[in-house]
């Protein structure tokens, strides 16, 4: 009960890094049929290492999308090793997981800029999203015309713009008041 602030923050991680794991999976295996240790070496590629599966946290996730009917595996019997592929089911449901998502981020992301417009940070908490884009563009690439690519990769490329200004004035905001606390802090030394 005594737990440190760290120490539950690490827990907390932790329990998200789990559940994340099993969207990671589905979502490798949208591009294409992975046996146990291409998921892990693919998945820790794709968070560029923020989720490094183990063995002990891969596999019972992977049984556990099995019995849900979100994935197929087949054992290779040349090599010995299980080859898993997302079924239909599990097409929709990271669909619909990662939507939720998105719905989540979108109130994260809102309440942040909301937060720096109100210190006057920036002027405006109303600026669109990418996350959506980028993750159409990723997730159903295959199903997407090229016509509604050019137009998704056009808006997103417009959104990044927008965040490159937002996180010009976070950085000047932040040049600002680090120079104002070098100088209090230096005239506070001097007396």
């Amino acid at each position: 009960m005594g737990e440190s602030l760290s120490e539950i923050t690490l827990l907390w991680r932790e329990q998200m890094k789990k559940g994340y794991l099993k969207l990671a999976i589905l979502f490798a295996l949208t591009k294409g049929p992975m046996h146990g240790y291409q998921l892990i070496k693919y998945i820790t590629d794709l968070t560029l290492g923020i989720i490094t599966p183990k063995a002990g946290s891969l596999y019972p996730a992977l049984r556990e999308l099995e019995g849900l009917s979100l994935i197929e595996g087949e054992w290779d019997s040349r090599r010995r090793r299980k080859i898993y592929r997302i079924t239909d089911k599990g097409r929709r449901m990271l669909k619909e997981a990662m939507e939720k998502h998105f719905e989540l981020v979108k109130f994260v992301r809102h309440w942040i800029l909301k937060e720096l417009a109100a210190l006057n940070i920036i002027e405006e908490a109303n600026i669109p999203p990418i996350e959506e884009y980028i993750a159409k563009l990723l997730l159903f690439s295959r199903e997407i015309p090229v016509k509604e690519k050019i137009e998704i990769m056009e808006k997103a490329r417009e959104r990044i713009k927008n965040v490159i200004t937002v996180l010009q004035k976070v950085n000047n905001y932040l040049e600002k008041h680090i120079e104002t606390l070098k100088i209090t802090y230096t005239a506070k030394r001097l007396m």
